[in-house]
């Protein structure tokens, strides 16, 4: 209309089209499908951003729980790697797992996040993590992160978190074998138990001959200060530990051993152990002297200077443990 009226210039290409009836109206059109599609992609946008929320929500929820430390559960473990009592763990640092069939393992999350770096499996079980579980183990570190609160693990590792690596390790190579030993019994033995233990042991025609006498002879020297020496109950008590060990290294270089005897050798190490669990029993006293290993030693009774000297020897040895 305005061209008909001789009120354009049609030299002004730009301004011909324009006023272009047909342009306009597809511009008309292009804008209402631009609207709808606006109107559409909002739609999708809210949709996504509330299953975001709900995920996220989800998500946090199931983080609290991996960190709500329930004492009515049954955990497998009494100590954390890091050598705590479960009831003890801080609880921005408490990390609960479920492996299968209510199976309940309870962690320092710290401890968890350096194993990861190396390996993804259960240190109890040495079964694989779910990549969930990885996740939210890494999801969790790094909001203690985000909070300030430290993750890094003391340079000194307590000897009850190297005792318990150490019985889960033996525990699972013998099960391994088809044997589902009472190797967690040796726990509750004192330290004339343990050595009584190893007694039979080097009695037992299948062990014998594949016991390390270095390791053997570093377990009787313990004894002699044991049984010569009056210790405090922490020294007592760390001296035990390290017998523990001692012979828990043994039995694993015994069961490493591959031939055609191995199934009957960890039968028979489980079977010392049933047997002087019998013996000990719940209710022991701490000392039962009265009771002589069944291949008695000949003791030296050493001068109080030399239980020294043994002593703080052991105690270098003891930090040095392979």
């Amino acid at each position: 209309m305005l061209k008909e009226a001789g009120l354009i210039d049609e030299t002004d290409i730009l301004l011909l089209y324009s006023c272009d009836r047909t342009i306009i109206q597809q511009i008309k059109n292009k804008r209402r499908r631009l609207n709808d599609l606006f109107e559409s992609s909002n739609q999708k946008i809210t949709l996504i951003q509330n299953n975001i929320k709900n995920f996220l929500t989800r998500q946090k929820f199931k983080d609290f729980s991996a960190q709500y430390r329930n004492m009515y559960i049954n955990y497998q473990n009494n100590y954390t790697l890091l050598g705590d009592e479960i009831k003890n763990v801080p609880k921005f640092y408490f990390y609960k797992y479920c492996e299968s069939d209510l199976q309940y393992y309870a962690f320092d999350i710290r401890s968890l996040n350096e194993i990861l770096k190396i390996s993804n499996k259960n240190p109890y079980t040495l079964n694989d993590f779910p990549n969930s579980i990885i996740l939210q183990i890494k999801r969790i570190i790094k909001k203690l992160i985000d909070n300030k609160i430290d993750i890094i693990i003391p340079s000194i590792i307590p000897t009850e978190s190297v005792v318990t690596s150490t019985l889960a390790s033996t525990y699972n190579k013998m099960k391994f074998l088809n044997i589902y030993p009472d190797i967690d019994k040796l726990l509750k033995f004192n330290i004339t138990f343990l050595f009584y233990y190893l007694q039979d042991m080097m009695t037992s025609p299948l062990l014998d001959k594949f016991i390390d006498k270095t390791i053997y002879h570093k377990i009787i020297d313990i004894y002699n200060i044991y049984s010569r020496t009056r210790l405090s109950t922490s020294a007592e008590k760390k001296y035990k530990d390290q017998i523990l060990l001692y012979i828990l290294k043994i039995i694993d270089n015994i069961l490493d051993i591959t031939d055609d005897y191995q199934h009957i050798r960890a039968l028979a190490i489980n079977e010392i152990i049933h047997n002087n669990y019998e013996v000990f029993g719940d209710d022991s006293p701490p000392n039962t002297p009265q009771l002589s290993p069944i291949s008695p030693l000949e003791f030296v009774p050493p001068s109080l200077q030399q239980n020294s000297n043994n002593i703080s020897n052991l105690d270098n040895e003891m930090e040095n443990v392979d």
